[in-house]
């Protein structure tokens, strides 16, 4: 099997709210430096964003840079190794806003996540519209997402971007939803 994505990935994403465009771009082909990680651990310090993903697993310490970069080179492993996909949300000044990835490369079914920053309301639905896409035209079949009872911004971006609620489930001691959608 060739490369799921062989050519280089960026798309617009607009934002709901303001009509500002954004770029959905495979970490492969962004240009990341050290004013980027710099933008990544700061959003992962936002409270939203900090305890919804990694309050359980760093035990209340803060999102470093050192987890940034590990973060980068875990997604930029992923490409070349063709197992998961991970895309930034950046502003056309090249600020990181956000981050929505496809976890693994099962064209059958594969789950997708996503984080955005606080500061960047109105851009997550379009983008995870967008990741659809991307994953329709790669082959994908379907795509699901799970998603913490309580994170109701979450539900809603799932919701309209067509994925539809098929059950929920406990891990963890955590009410979880799952959600599908066929593309």
């Amino acid at each position: 099997m060739g490369p799921l994505f062989p050519q280089p990935l960026a798309r617009p994403v607009s934002n709901f709210l303001t009509g500002q465009l954004v770029d959905l771009v495979a970490v492969r082909d962004a240009d990341i430096g050290n004013q980027q990680l710099e933008q990544i651990v700061a959003i992962c310090n936002q409270p939203r964003v900090y305890d919804m993903l990694f309050a359980k697993r760093l035990a209340g310490a803060a999102y470093t840079l050192n987890d940034a970069q590990g973060f980068i080179t875990w997604a930029k492993q992923g490409w070349q190794e063709q197992t998961h996909f991970v895309f930034l949300l950046m502003q056309r000044t090249g600020s990181v806003v956000g981050a929505a990835d496809i976890k693994s490369n099962q064209l059958q079914a594969a789950e997708i996540g996503y984080w955005l920053s606080a500061e960047c309301p109105g851009v997550m639905t379009h983008a995870v519209i967008e990741l659809c896409q991307i994953a329709r035209q790669a082959g994908y079949q379907s795509l699901c997402a799970r998603v913490k009872e309580r994170n109701a911004q979450s539900i809603g971006v799932l919701a309209r971007a067509g994925f539809a609620h098929c059950r929920n489930f406990t891990q963890d001691g955590e009410l979880y939803r799952r959600y599908e959608k066929h593309l």
